[in-house]
């Protein structure tokens, strides 16, 4: 058995149902990025009652948590896009497919004037008012004034990362909060992963072109899962391979018979 494996806790809430680990197998991904477009995560569970079953709808608000004994917190605040149930040898294995958004964040249209000499910090907070989240972060490169006012309409998805291009900046919903923020930078914390406090094996080097034609370097990183990790934070690496303060651009929280890890792209 692997090392704090008895520990592994997960716990998902589907609308007003709990389900544990403790009673049932629940294996999960559930992946971060620092884009724009909400990811999709895959919840498995086996053996869920066919009354169950039949009160799980698109729509429904999904929220997964998972980590170790002592130390368990939201990996995912979402919404439930696709529910598919199969049989799996003499068990019954469902298959969730989640996005990280409200039906709000994704749906809710907003038409709306705003006067001149309006800069663009003010826009995206009313924005968020209007969408009833709470702003995680917002850091602006450029806080643009719209000197003739700005006029917006669509949906507020939509209206949002126009108005945070204007300002240099991206907009991402994770786990019921909106950041909005230099793509270039991140949130300092005190996340140090070694050997001795979580990392699991060796980091591993990589390099690829982004969408932009520009080549990104950084270390494939996987520690045991940790809630608090997500894209953008900064994290301490220290490593026979991978050393110093590093941003986490994309990964994945993953559980399956054998990991229960986080797996990450720092840069």
């Amino acid at each position: 058995m692997p090392k704090y494996s008895f520990m592994r806790k997960t716990e998902l809430i589907v609308k007003d149902r709990r389900f544990h680990s403790d009673d049932f197998a629940i294996f999960f991904e559930v992946p971060f990025n620092d884009g724009e477009e909400a990811e999709v995560a895959e919840i498995e569970i086996y053996n869920l009652s066919e009354s169950t079953l039949n009160n799980m709808s698109k729509g429904d608000s999904v929220i997964l948590n998972a980590g170790y004994e002592g130390d368990v917190g939201a990996i995912l605040l979402g919404v439930l896009q696709k529910k598919n149930t199969e049989w799996d040898g003499t068990d019954k294995l469902t298959t969730l497919k989640c996005t990280d958004a409200s039906e709000a964040w994704t749906r809710q249209t907003i038409s709306k004037s705003y006067k001149k000499g309006i800069s663009g910090s003010y826009i995206l907070q009313d924005l968020a008012n209007e969408l009833g989240v709470e702003i995680g972060a917002i850091s602006l490169p450029n806080d643009k004034v719209y000197a003739r006012g700005r006029s917006v309409s669509g949906t507020i998805t939509y209206v949002m990362q126009k108005v945070a291009i204007d300002c240099g900046a991206t907009v991402r919903v994770t786990r019921g909060k909106v950041f909005i923020r230099d793509p270039r930078y991140g949130d300092e914390t005190s996340f140090l992963l070694s050997p001795e406090h979580g990392l699991v094996g060796t980091p591993e080097r990589f390099e690829e072109e982004n969408d932009d034609e520009e080549t990104v370097k950084g270390w494939n990183t996987k520690c045991l899962l940790n809630h608090r990790l997500s894209e953008g934070l900064h994290v301490r690496v220290a490593s026979s391979t991978a050393n110093g303060r590093y941003r986490i651009r994309k990964g994945t929280h993953k559980a399956t018979d054998s990991d229960f890890v986080t797996e990450m792209e720092v840069v």
